[in-house]
């Protein structure tokens, strides 16, 4: 039986692909990319400590009408994710998570559901 250090669903909200993350380079976050994490923050919650700093493993699932998985690459919604979880205090740093598992469905709502163990 796996033990999970974090486990979260998120519904409602549509992953926001790295394409759409940043304009000029990496350097300047657009608006889509500021309001992702705020509501990624409002939906998430408070109610969790960070993790220690050691190795983890990191599960992504990620639902979409069938529309958008069909056209959407499943590792551009990765960065923004991780980055989230750093900003909402969830884990310290991203270099810690040493495997990643990324899968996309087809679901009637956007879903997010983050495992770490």
């Amino acid at each position: 039986m796996d033990v999970f250090k974090f486990k979260k669903k998120i519904v409602g909200l549509k992953a926001i692909s790295v394409n759409k993350a940043w304009r000029g380079g990496p350097r300047y976050r657009t608006a889509e990319y500021n309001d992702f994490k705020k509501n990624f923050a409002l939906l998430l919650g408070n109610k969790h400590e960070q993790l220690a700093d050691e190795e983890l493993e990191l599960k992504l699932l990620l639902g979409m009408p069938a529309g958008m998985y069909h056209k959407s690459d499943a590792d551009n919604f990765l960065k923004p994710i991780l980055d989230s979880l750093v900003e909402c205090a969830v884990i310290r740093n991203d270099r810690f998570v040493k495997k990643i598992t990324l899968e996309k469905y087809i679901a009637e709502d956007y879903m997010i559901e983050i495992e770490l163990k």
